[in-house]
C-alpha cells in the first residue's frame, strides 16, 4: 500500500473514529438520561405508597358495620357528612348567587322602619340578601335569584374550577386530596340531619375530622397501589429493556472502535517503515 493511500484510509478511519465516539458519547447520556428517568419512576411509585383515601362508616343489611369508599358525594351527605370550603357548607340545598359570586340566602330581606337600625348600609324598603357566611348583605339588583345546588358539581367548580356539567369523578380522591390539604373543614349532620353553617353559634360543635370521629376512617388505597405496582413493573421493565439495547450498542461500538485503532496503528507503522526505507535509498 502506497503512502497517499495509507495517508487517505488512516484519514477515513480518523473520521470513522470520531463518528463513534460521538455516538458512544450520545450513548452514555441517554444512559444517563434513563437513569434519571428510574428514580423518577421510583419516586412516582413511593408516592403511591403514600396514597389514602377516607371512608364513611356504614350498617350493612345484617346488622353490622363496615367502611365504605366515597362513591358519591350524594353518599357521603346520607352519611352524615359534608364539606365547608370557604364559610360554605356543601350540603345540597339551594342559594343564590351574588354579583361577585358569593353565595346568599335565598330568604329575601326588607328593611323596615323597625329594623332599620340592624342594616345601616340599606334604606328603609330596599329589599336585600345575607350572604351565607353572614360577611355582608347584597342590594336585590347584585343577586342572581336562579338558585344553585351547594352539592359535587358547585364544590368541585369553586375548588378547581371544573366544569360545573363535568366535574371530577374520582370523588374519594378528590375529597381526600381536600381533607388533608387543610382548606376544607368537615361538618357532621345534626339529629335531624341537617348541616350548620358558620353564622350558627354552635357550629364548632359540628366540626369533626377524620382522626376524632369513629364514622370516618383514613386507610391505604390498595387499588391505587396495584395500579402504581403494575405501572411500576411496567416502566422498569421498559428500562431494563433500553439499558440492555444502549449495552449492547456500546459493546458494538467498542468492539468496532477496537478494530479500528489496531488498524490505524498499523496504517502508522507501516508509514513510518515506507518514511524510514526512503530515506534510507537516498542516503
Amino acid at each position: 500500500m502506497g503512502l497517499s493511500s495509507s495517508q487517505a484510509r488512516l484519514l477515513d478511519l480518523t473520521s470513522r473514529m470520531h463518528q463513534i465516539e460521538y455516538k458512544a458519547a450520545k450513548l452514555e447520556a441517554q444512559k444517563l438520561q434513563m437513569a434519571n428517568e428510574s428514580t423518577r419512576v421510583y419516586e412516582d411509585y413511593l408516592e403511591a405508597l403514600d396514597k389514602t383515601k377516607v371512608q364513611y362508616k356504614i350498617l350493612t343489611t345484617d346488622g353490622s358495620t363496615t367502611y365504605s369508599d366515597i362513591s358519591s358525594y350524594t353518599d357521603f351527605l346520607k352519611a352524615g357528612y359534608a364539606i365547608d370550603f370557604k364559610g360554605v357548607v356543601y350540603d345540597g340545598t339551594s342559594a343564590y348567587t351574588a354579583s361577585d359570586g358569593t353565595y346568599v340566602s335565598k330568604t329575601a330581606i326588607t328593611v323596615t322602619d323597625s329594623n332599620a337600625e340592624d342594616y345601616p348600609d340599606f334604606a328603609v324598603g330596599d329589599t336585600i340578601y345575607q350572604a351565607l357566611d353572614a360577611s355582608t348583605y347584597y342590594e336585590a339588583s347584585e343577586v342572581t335569584t336562579t338558585a344553585v345546588a351547594l352539592n359535587w358539581a358547585q364544590l368541585c367548580h369553586d375548588a378547581f374550577g371544573a366544569s360545573l356539567t363535568n366535574p371530577p369523578s374520582n370523588v374519594s380522591e378528590v375529597i381526600t386530596n381536600l381533607i388533608n390539604s387543610g382548606d376544607v373543614t368537615l361538618v357532621e349532620a345534626d339529629t335531624d340531619g341537617t348541616f350548620a353553617k358558620e353564622t350558627d353559634e354552635d357550629f364548632a360543635n359540628f366540626e369533626t375530622s377524620v382522626s376524632t370521629n369513629t364514622g370516618l376512617q383514613e386507610v391505604s388505597d390498595e387499588i391505587a397501589l396495584k395500579k402504581a405496582e403494575a405501572q411500576y413493573e411496567a416502566d422498569m421493565k421498559k428500562i431494563d429493556n433500553k439499558d440492555t439495547k444502549y449495552d449492547t450498542d456500546l459493546a458494538a461500538l467498542e468492539t468496532e472502535r477496537n478494530a479500528i485503532k489496531q488498524e490505524m496503528e498499523t496504517l502508522e507503522t507501516v508509514a513510518k517503515d515506507n518514511v524510514e526505507r526512503t530515506f534510507k535509498l537516498f542516503s
